[in-house]
């Protein structure tokens, strides 16, 4: 009964004093530890993360850059390597591109998508850091050259007031990759050949065509109003030009205009 006694105040002492009421306990401090950590921040260690904002109305995204990961779901051939150096603050210090997939201009196009970017600085413990990923990834797919077309009738200075109750023939925009494929007004779009040259990534080739046409509806004369420097796609541009029939959609307008111009865009993207 005296030992029981004794221990009974012992444990009562233990529980009171201060100095035994925070001795280390391994268990209970990983909790507390933890408690901030899980309070302040749902992923206490994360890397360097990508902020891309398609527009200004899109969701919030985050792009991990884990070239392996990338390698691994599109392949070697579409995937950009680089070194990324970003501070605490999320500001890039730092990018050396590695490799990048072959096609024209593709070094300048990662550089200015990894400069251009906002990023989210690597966590440590919910804190932000200054740090470098060495061989970071991002995955490129690059498009086929594509080509825009928008045929409109040029109508001459003070028509509208001499017809004021006739309709205009409304424009046609149509598009199409460098494939001759569409089965809707194919000779709208150019049929490129393969002698056509691999243009480089983000290049733009804008050219105008102005087309005379007779009351038959056929062309008879074409010229190349304002050249894009690519003569194979102005070339190419004045030939669908000159073999479409006017209008290029069925419309009742009267009287039919004599004159239409082709607007036409020869590019290469890729995302990102």
């Amino acid at each position: 009964m005296a030992l029981a006694a004794i221990a009974l105040i012992a444990y009562g002492a233990q529980c009171i004093s201060p100095v035994l009421a925070y001795a280390p306990q391994p268990d209970l401090m990983a909790q507390v530890s933890a408690a901030p950590v899980a309070a302040g921040c749902a992923l206490p260690k994360r890397g360097i993360r990508m902020l891309p904002r398609v527009s200004p109305a899109s969701p919030p995204l985050e792009w991990e850059l884990d070239a392996s990961k990338y390698v691994a779901a599109y392949g070697a051939a579409n995937v950009a390597t680089f070194d990324l150096t970003v501070d605490a603050a999320g500001t890039l210090r730092k990018v050396v591109v590695l490799s990048v997939p072959q096609h024209p201009g593709m070094a300048a196009h990662v550089t200015r998508v990894l400069m251009t970017s906002r990023y989210a600085a690597e966590l440590r413990d919910c804190a932000p850091v200054a740090a470098t990923i060495h061989g970071a990834g991002l995955p490129f797919i690059v498009h086929r050259q594509f080509t825009r077309t928008v045929i409109a009738a040029a109508y001459p200075s003070g028509w509208s007031a001499r017809h004021p109750s006739a309709c205009k023939v409304p424009a046609v925009d149509r598009g199409g990759g460098s494939v001759l494929s569409t089965k809707d007004y194919p000779e709208m779009l150019p049929a490129f050949v393969d002698s056509m040259p691999n243009i480089s990534v983000d290049a733009r080739y804008r050219t105008s065509v102005r087309v005379h046409v007779n009351s038959a509806t056929g062309a008879v004369t074409g010229v190349i109003a304002a050249p894009s420097g690519l003569p194979a796609f102005d070339n190419e541009i004045l030939k669908a030009a000159l073999r479409t029939k006017y209008p290029p959609i069925a419309s009742a307008c009267k009287p039919s205009p004599a004159d239409y111009e082709w607007r036409a865009t020869f590019s290469r993207g890729t995302f990102p």
